[in-house]
């Protein structure tokens, strides 16, 4: 009997000590996989947004620069660029839809604000001044989102 209480004493606390290690580390394994998860899914919700202010600054751009050279862009182009500006426009739409759920309080406001500063460029202007506006405001909003990116993914 000696023999059995001396080996409990000694094998007890080493099986205690192994069976809280393994938890621990099971549960900190998940719990660091978890968080790298959710921050792969922000920095391609902010990705998304990104390109999507990119899709739509190429319209209004390549409009302007054929404008000042004097050429036409032709109707192909011209509908594959509206195209490809209304998906950003549309993914933009989603990010506020889904808003705080993935990305920072910041940066959903700050995509309110930019949809309602692009909805409100005043469309009777020549449409010069109109696609320099629409520029601007996507530049603008462009280098805001990214620092909230930056920010909010900890990025330097």
């Amino acid at each position: 009997m000696d023999t059995f209480n001396q080996l409990t004493l000694t094998l007890f606390p080493g099986l205690i000590i192994a069976a809280v290690t393994s938890y621990l580390t099971v549960h900190l394994s998940l719990r660091r996989f978890y968080s790298e998860r959710w921050w792969e899914r922000k920095a391609h919700a902010y990705s998304t947004i990104l390109e999507s202010m990119y899709m739509m600054r190429a319209y209004p751009t390549r409009l302007l620069r054929r404008t000042e050279q004097g050429r036409d862009v032709s109707k192909e182009i011209q509908q594959e660029l509206q195209l490809n500006s209304q998906k950003g426009y549309d993914e933009i739409n989603k990010a506020i839809a889904i808003g705080t759920f993935i990305i920072s309080d910041k940066a959903a406001s700050y995509l309110s604000d930019f949809q309602k500063e692009y909805k409100n460029v005043d469309d009777t202007k020549p449409l010069f001044d109109v696609m320099e506006s629409h520029i601007a405001i996507i530049d603008n909003y462009l280098n805001i989102i990214r620092i909230c990116a930056k920010k909010d993914l900890r990025v330097p």
